[in-house]
C-alpha cells in the first residue's frame, strides 16, 4: 500500500487525479492500493483497476468499494 496527502492530488470533474511521480511511484512500479489522506488524516484506500490506454500504458485507474475513482497518470 502506498499512502499519499491530499495536497497531491487534485479533483478534476469529480474524479481525484495526479501523475505517479508526484505522489511518489517508483519507475514502474504501480501499487495494488493507494490511501490518500484527507486534512485529518483519514485514509481513503483506492484499489487498482484496469491500465488507461493499455497499448501507450498512460497509467492507471484507482476506485474505492464505493466507486470513487482516482486516475494515475504515467509521466
Amino acid at each position: 500500500m502506498h499512502i499519499v496527502e491530499k495536497a497531491q492530488v487534485l479533483l478534476y470533474e469529480n474524479k481525484l487525479i495526479s501523475e505517479a511521480s508526484t505522489l511518489g511511484f517508483k519507475p514502474g512500479q504501480w501499487p495494488a492500493m493507494v490511501a490518500v489522506l484527507d486534512d485529518r488524516k483519514i485514509g481513503f484506500m483506492f484499489f487498482r483497476g484496469p491500465p488507461i490506454d493499455a497499448v501507450r500504458f498512460d497509467g492507471y485507474e484507482y476506485f474505492t468499494k464505493q466507486g470513487e475513482q482516482l486516475t494515475v497518470f504515467n509521466d
